[in-house]
């Protein structure tokens, strides 16, 4: 049985993996998609931070 740290850690991991999933996907030649993108990165480092 795993801690609620450990439950938490699992949780961020596929969560930064499903934005690294969406960032993928931009079309980082659109203005907007570009905007998104900052937004997205900006929440990957911090999950990045969370887990570590």
């Amino acid at each position: 049985m795993l801690g609620w740290a450990d439950q938490l850690i699992q949780e961020y991991t596929v969560g930064q993996l499903d934005l690294i999933k969406r960032a993928n996907r931009l079309d980082r030649k659109n203005p907007i998609d570009r905007d998104d993108l900052t937004q997205i990165n900006s929440m990957i480092e911090s999950m990045a931070f969370s887990i570590e």
